[in-house]
């Protein structure tokens, strides 16, 4: 019996030691799955978590403007499905103004980046306290705004509030210590007036916003079948000059400069004509800014330089040995790399002499980049080129600046001409622009002189050369001999009677 208690002894204990071992086991077994889905549950809340942040990020991205912090186009295009779906065309309209810095560019290399990137940021502030009630204020683009505005009704006029936008930011705006100055140009189209559907209004929008820069800074132009029209015209045009530029449909004429001493004519301004096939003969007035727009006053001022130095030079072997030739540069051709060179390759090819070239730029060249100007001008001037101011005192360029030019000649523009008519020479602009011409060491032609007492008070004030259609209006080159033959022999005669 005690052998036996002793053996159910040894089995109890070793019995109660295995339930022990297991249920310890058991325990730990447990607090390793607590522990591994504890853990597997805070990974899938953060994998959750950061798949919403990073939703949000991509929401973000995908309709909000990082810049500016507005809604970018493709937010605002759902903004404005939403309200033009429920429409009540009857009653109410909407409205979508968009408006464009026409200088960042500018701004940017003037300036940086970052200050550009600044300055959008407070426009886009400027416009969300200008706007108004149920209007939404967007970036969609690089320098481009819009306004949809919505539930308009008579009272609530969508061009007054685009105008209020426009002249909030009027005097510049200050980053840093630097004010900026914006151009700006806008555009407004009507639902359901121009249209009932979110990529029709912003396509018209956008055409009259682009006339309206056209027409000048801080202007707005409102869509209409007229301006699509012109838009039209203006895409034909530039498809017309391409077309003129393949096939050399230019020509030059030539509108002499006489000296208001002598009446001798030793001066021609070459002035470009194109001989559209339908339209007859067009003014560079109506091409020239399209051709710059479209990156072709590249090939056209090429080929005028050089047609006009190859004339000057057959006119002087044929007697006209000290004609010089006057050579419109546009502001875009004279800056681009290379125009100085080319310049010198023309004359030396055609072996024109010195002193016979002037190249005539306007008062706006001077003003982009007046170190690169000033330093190939420079160049030029020392190469024996002849340097003029055309259309003076239309821009607003300082007389620092005139000073610092190495010029030869001023251009009177026509306007001030003009106004001799109805003002005493005394106390007109030409007398001042004719002194201060003077005083600096210039040169001066009147343009647009087309009547006597014009003539007579230009003579009077000592302006040194006239161009007008008193004595000629440009003609094709062959017939400026004759052309200056009869103003010679005009003043010749008109000396004689005088005697």
């Amino acid at each position: 019996l005690s052998s036996l208690r002793s053996a159910l002894v040894a089995i109890d204990t070793g019995t109660s030691q295995h339930i022990l071992n297991v249920t310890k086991s058991v325990e730990s077994h447990a607090l390793r799955r607590i522990l591994i889905d504890t853990l597997l549950i805070i990974i899938c809340l953060w994998i959750g978590m950061s798949s919403q942040r990073l939703l949000g990020h991509i929401h973000n991205q995908a309709y909000y403007d990082q810049r500016t912090k507005l809604p970018n186009r493709f937010k605002l295009k759902n903004i404005m499905d939403s309200s033009l779906a429920t429409l009540d065309t009857q009653n109410d309209c909407c409205a979508l103004s968009i408006i464009e810095i026409n200088n960042l560019d500018q701004i940017n290399d003037s300036f940086g980046k970052e200050i550009g990137d600044k300055l959008l940021y407070l426009v886009g502030e400027r416009f969300l306290k200008t706007a108004g009630s149920h209007a939404s204020v967007a970036c969609i683009g690089d320098n481009r705004f819009a306004v949809f505005f919505e539930f308009l009704n008579e009272s609530e006029n969508a061009d007054k509030r685009t105008q209020n936008l426009l002249s909030c930011c009027e005097g510049g705006i200050n980053i840093d210590g630097v004010t900026v100055h914006l151009g700006l140009s806008a555009g407004i189209s009507y639902a359901p007036e121009h249209a009932l559907i979110s990529d029709e209004l912003i396509r018209k929008s956008e055409l009259a916003m682009v006339l309206a820069g056209k027409a000048g800074e801080n202007q707005f132009l409102r869509f209409s079948d007229d301006l699509l029209e012109q838009h039209k015209a203006r895409i034909q045009l530039e498809v017309d000059l391409r077309t003129a530029v393949k096939e050399n449909q230019f020509s030059l004429y030539y509108q002499p400069k006489v000296c208001t001493r002598t009446g001798d004519v030793h001066s021609v301004e070459a002035l470009i004509r194109w001989a559209h096939p339908s339209r007859g003969v067009v003014s560079p007035f109506h091409f020239i800014s399209v051709a710059e727009q479209c990156g072709l006053i590249h090939d056209i001022g090429t080929w005028v330089l050089n047609e006009a130095i190859r004339q000057t030079v057959c006119w002087q072997r044929n007697g006209l040995e000290q004609l010089q030739v006057a050579v419109n540069v546009s502001v875009f051709q004279f800056l681009e790399d290379g125009f100085i060179e080319q310049v010198g390759e023309a004359v030396k090819r055609h072996a024109l002499p010195k002193n016979s070239l002037e190249l005539e730029i306007t008062e706006s060249v001077a003003m982009v980049d007046i170190e690169k100007v000033i330093s190939g001008l420079t160049e030029l001037k020392n190469a024996g080129i002849r340097i003029a101011i055309d259309d003076f005192g239309t821009d607003y360029s300082s007389l620092k600046i005139l000073d610092d030019l190495p010029v030869d000649v001023l251009k009177i523009d026509r306007s001030f001409v003009n106004r001799l008519d109805h003002v005493d020479c005394e106390r007109s602009l030409v007398n001042t622009i004719v002194h201060m011409a003077r005083t600096l060491g210039l040169e001066t032609v009147a343009e647009g002189v087309e009547t006597e007492l014009q003539l007579k008070k230009i003579q009077k004030l000592g302006c040194d050369y006239i161009q007008g259609y008193y004595y000629a209006k440009p003609v094709p080159a062959d017939e400026l001999l004759g052309t200056i033959y009869a103003i010679e022999n005009r003043q010749a005669s008109g000396n004689n009677r005088a005697a």
